[in-house]
């Protein structure tokens, strides 16, 4: 569910090409429908890692046991999941 909900927002909100601010715009964008889309009780979004920084995981599964991270860095997108 969490990877079929990023490939339809994704494929929704995808610029080809643009300026940087438009590109983060829209990677911000993304990640937020994103996490909208599959937070649920046992899902939470932007989970800090440490206390000491400010690293965050896009979604935890806390039911599954798994993270999530989508770094959507211009027009290239990247899903990192660990189970």
């Amino acid at each position: 569910m969490i990877i079929e909900k990023l490939r339809v927002i994704h494929a929704k909100y995808h610029l080809s090409e643009g300026n940087v601010s438009a590109l983060t715009k829209t990677a911000q964008l993304i990640t937020k429908k994103w996490q909208q889309a599959v937070c649920k009780s046992s899902i939470e979004s932007e989970v800090k890692v440490l206390e000491q920084n400010q690293y965050r995981i896009d979604i935890v599964d806390i039911e599954n046991n798994s993270l999530s991270h989508c770094p959507i860095i211009g027009e290239h997108l990247t899903l990192n999941r660990l189970n």
